[in-house]
Order: C-alpha cells, then sequence, then structure tokens
C-alpha cells in the first residue's frame, strides 16, 4: 500500500506545482469587469433623482469591488 501512495503523493505535488506557475499568466475577472464597466456619472440637472440614485448605487457597488476611482 505505502508503494501506491507515493507516486500518487508526487503525482498530485507536480500538479499542484504546475499550476501554481502559471497562475499568473490567468487574468483575474475583477481586473477585466472593471475595465470593461468604467464608473458612469449624471447631470444634476438633466438627470431624474431616480436616475442620480441609480448612477450612485452602480457607482458605489464597483468601486467596492474595483476600488475607488479606478
Amino acid at each position: 500500500m505505502q508503494t501506491l501512495r507515493r507516486p500518487l503523493l508526487l503525482g498530485v505535488l507536480a500538479l499542484l506545482s504546475l499550476t501554481a506557475s502559471c497562475e499568473h499568466l490567468t487574468p483575474t475577472p475583477v481586473t477585466s469587469a472593471c475595465t470593461a464597466f468604467p464608473r458612469i456619472s449624471f447631470d444634476r440637472l438633466n438627470d431624474t433623482l431616480d436616475t442620480i440614485r441609480q448612477v450612485k448605487a452602480y457607482d458605489a457597488g464597483r468601486d467596492a469591488i474595483c476600488g475607488k476611482g479606478k
């Protein structure tokens, strides 16, 4: 039983090292979402109060994920 566990353990360790070495090449969803969905603005004179509220809610949610103003 011990002879079977050792090659299996070595195989698992090899797979873990391969996935860790490629991790930096995979873009994170947050980064791509932050560039795909930029902050939006509103016009205090021409937009309705409901539109202004929705824009502020969108920007606050986006800032919580991407960082303020990024």
